[in-house]
């Protein structure tokens, strides 16, 4: 209940406004020394303090904090008339200063304290100096109004009439009254409106109360007035106890109203932003209107021309500091400037020319009409550097060819740019022959295959460089680009460290390349993808053992489509995810049609492409797709390559570990290509070894491929692993993996790979004739 009232800051105020005029009526309709007065006046403030300790909790930890000390203060001012109403109780108060005054002064403290604190905490959204000197002008201008009109005339009286000691507590009550007065400014003008308009507003009704209420009993105590639970000055107190509680919750609204609104702060702050400007001068502006209306008296007040010469002198040194503030901020606007400029134009991490500042340059070569060239310059393998060292690495290696690539710059002739990533560009100006040309793409290349070393390390960077000339590669910058990105990959397909110039017929690949790209994302809507199984045979019985699922493509109307043309296309492009995950479907379901229509147990061999292993779901599909069409898991392999098991290690070992545990088997296709070691065969768990047909070409003619073949078998014998050997076209083929040990046979001998009705009819009762 107490948190939803403290969501009604304006409830509160309505209702503290009607309490305070019941107490005024009550101060006339009970008589003198009435226990009820006593219980408002320690009701009032117990219930300012709950709504200081409950109402102004604020994200901001030290406002938290300042609020906090308000409340303790009230807590305080309210047990200060808890002892006054025991002293009645037993007979009378004491004469001043007594125990209720000290907790009224330590009530006062804390006050002073809280906002000290709160200044301490806000100050680092002031403006150094200039804003502590407006701070001191403000408060000399109050502090000598206050002294000059209000506490002057009455000081004579004041000291003549009561004891120090009494003087000194009575007389801590305005000047603490008055110093948070000139802190709520201070507050105002260094927060610039970081607390609401109402708690501003609140604050400074509650003070001004307080700073009133307090003269007046100032005046009390000089006039020796009895001071009593009755007066009509508490009920001033209690109004200024009830304004600033009432200003906790004004804060609290706020905090809600900042995270509905987070750009309402900056607007209030803009609004204010004059003010804030002209404060000082307004203040010397009031003081001169001062002097001026009692101009008569001058020569009385001496203390007023004073403090106003001296205000006078502050103004102007804040002047001369506004002066050289705003040279700052035009030296660091320009500095800025220039940096973005740079930034529009330059490369933050190499230093060179962006591909902006190189377009622009291409663009102006264009109007020049006179012949030109670019190369494009990539790394080779950079994304291995970053993956295996890190980025600052990446980040210096990036730097040292920026910076070798500079040492060829001349000025009339090249430009050197990043054009981002590991891609830098080369502009060959002034007409220079293609032997020109081909020269600086040598030096290029010369400059990087230096070793790099930094650090400790020391790595080896080669590159690529693709080159298009100018008018004749391209009629504008995008296209000569275009031009020099087919000869770079042109380049980086002849091996490392080649340079490649454009040639007309890269455009007619490239288009070409594009067109099957496109017909190939068509094909599985069309259904233009199917599939051939080729035989695998035991070679010791010839009887059928498994088939090898192979995709073929027959667009509408056209001749059949390569695998060797679509495949690594379907590689590149990514195309392998969905047209992978459709063979190993519809392999899936042929393979229970043949089950349903009595075919016996094979095994079934899936290849598998490492770009299918990196999805994150790659486990989940294949095991969705098992489950989905009912095959038994143990006759389905997986065939990978040795370049997964060996670049794609880490992520897949623990994918293909748990469709093992699914009962699928692991294969590795065209075995003794790549670098894999036994290592690698023991971490996959393989189940079989598929030995390349590159050994198996010329094994009844080469001495060399017979001794490796021969090793490979005898090495999965002892391994206990099955050797599958393809591409077997011959009978001395044949006969010499029968005779070494090899488990299975796949190649033309037996058959060629067959769409699924004529497998099943090659299949027959499971068990081949006999081949002479």
């Amino acid at each position: 209940m107490l948190a939803s009232l403290t969501q009604n800051p304006r409830g509160w105020l309505s209702a503290s406004l009607a309490f305070m005029l019941i107490q005024l009526l009550l101060l006339y309709g009970l008589p003198e020394g009435s226990l009820l007065h006593f219980a408002i006046n320690i009701a009032v403030p117990a219930i300012a303090s709950l709504m200081l300790l409950r109402g102004g909790r604020s994200e901001v930890p030290h406002r938290r904090v300042f609020w906090r000390l308000l409340g303790i203060g009230t807590v305080i001012y309210a047990a200060a008339w808890l002892v006054r109403l025991l002293y009645h109780l037993a007979g009378g108060v004491p004469s001043s200063p007594n125990p209720i005054d000290y907790l009224w002064n330590i009530q006062g403290l804390l006050y002073i304290i809280a906002f000290c604190y709160l200044l301490l905490k806000e100050w680092t959204y002031a403006k150094g100096m200039r804003f502590l000197l407006d701070c001191t002008i403000m408060i000399l201008l109050l502090g000598t109004i206050v002294w000059e009109f209000v506490l002057e005339p009455h000081i004579q009286t004041l000291l003549a009439g009561q004891p120090w000691s009494v003087i000194i507590v009575s007389a801590f009550y305005p000047v603490a009254d008055f110093v948070m007065i000139c802190f709520l400014l201070l507050v105002l003008y260094s927060q610039r409106v970081r607390f609401p308009a109402g708690t501003l507003a609140m604050l400074g009704i509650g003070l001004g109360c307080f700073w009133a209420a307090d003269c007046y009993y100032l005046i009390m105590i000089v006039s020796q007035e009895i001071y009593s639970a009755s007066s009509p000055v508490n009920a001033l107190y209690n109004a200024a106890l009830l304004f600033i509680g009432v200003s906790a919750l004004y804060a609290s609204e706020n905090q809600a109203a900042d995270a509905a609104k987070p750009g309402a702060r900056a607007e209030g702050i803009a609004a204010n932003k004059w003010l804030l400007v002209l404060l000082p001068y307004v203040s010397i502006f009031g003081l001169v209107m001062v002097l001026l209306f009692k101009r008569e008296q001058l020569h009385e007040m001496q203390e007023m021309v004073v403090v106003g010469s001296f205000i006078a002198v502050l103004t102007v040194i804040r002047q001369i500091m506004v002066i050289f503030e705003n040279e700052a901020l035009i030296r660091q606007k320009e500095h800025m400037l220039a940096e973005t400029e740079f930034l529009a134009h330059y490369d933050a991490l190499s230093g060179l020319p962006n591909r902006n500042f190189f377009d622009k340059k291409l663009t102006e070569g264009y109007e020049d009409e006179r012949p030109f060239a670019v190369l494009l310059i990539d790394l080779n393998r950079f994304k291995y550097v970053n993956d295996t060292y890190g980025l600052p690495i990446g980040d210096d290696v990036i730097r040292e060819t920026a910076a070798r690539l500079q040492s060829l710059v001349n000025k009339d002739s090249l430009l050197i740019a990043r054009q981002g990533g590991d891609e830098f560009s080369v502009l060959v100006r002034g007409g220079v022959s293609n032997e020109g040309i081909a020269a600086v793409a040598e030096a290029c290349i010369g400059v990087l295959s230096e070793p790099f070393r930094l650090g400790s390390l020391e790595l080896r960077i080669t590159a690529s460089i693709g080159i298009a000339r100018a008018p004749y590669d391209g009629g504008s910058s995008s296209q000569l680009l275009r031009s020099a990105h087919m000869a770079l990959i042109k380049a980086k397909s002849r091996g490392l460290s080649q340079y490649c110039f454009y040639q007309p017929e890269m455009a007619e690949k490239t288009a070409k390349k594009t067109r099957m790209e496109q017909m190939l994302r068509q094909a599985l809507e069309k259904n233009e993808l199917l599939l051939h199984y080729q035989p695998q045979i035991c070679a010791q019985t010839q009887a059928l053992v498994g088939a090898e699922v192979l995709v073929r493509w027959q667009p509408e109307g056209q001749p059949m489509v390569s695998p060797a043309q679509f495949i690594p296309l379907a590689e590149e492009t990514g195309l392998i995810i969905p047209v992978g995950e459709w063979i190993f479907r519809r392999a899936c379901e042929q393979y229970v049609e043949w089950r349903a229509q009595g075919m016996h147990d094979i095994l079934l061999s899936v290849n598998v492409s490492p770009h299918q292993i990196q999805e994150a779901d790659f486990v989940e599909r294949f095991v969705a797709i098992i489950e989905e069409t009912g095959i038994d898991a143990s006759r389905v392999v997986l065939e990978i390559t040795e370049s997964l098991a060996i670049q794609e290690g880490e992520d897949a070992i623990p994918k293909l570990k748990t469709l093992k545990q699914r009962g699928l088997q692991i294969s590795m296709d065209d075995f003794g290509t790549g670098y894999s070691s036994l290592g690698v065969l023991k971490l996959y768990q393989v189940d079989s070894l598929k030995i390349a047909r590159e050994f198996i070409r010329d094994l009844s003619d080469d001495h060399e491929q017979r001794t490796i073949v021969n090793a490979i078998l005898a090495m999965a014998a002892s391994m206990k692993l099955k050797v599958i050997a393809e591409g077997v076209e011959t009978k001395e083929q044949y006969d010499h993996l029968r005779l070494q040990g090899c488990d299975w046979i796949q190649g033309f001998y037996f058959s060629k790979p067959l769409p699924a009705e004529e497998f099943a009819r090659f299949a027959g009762g499971g068990r081949l004739t006999v081949i002479a």
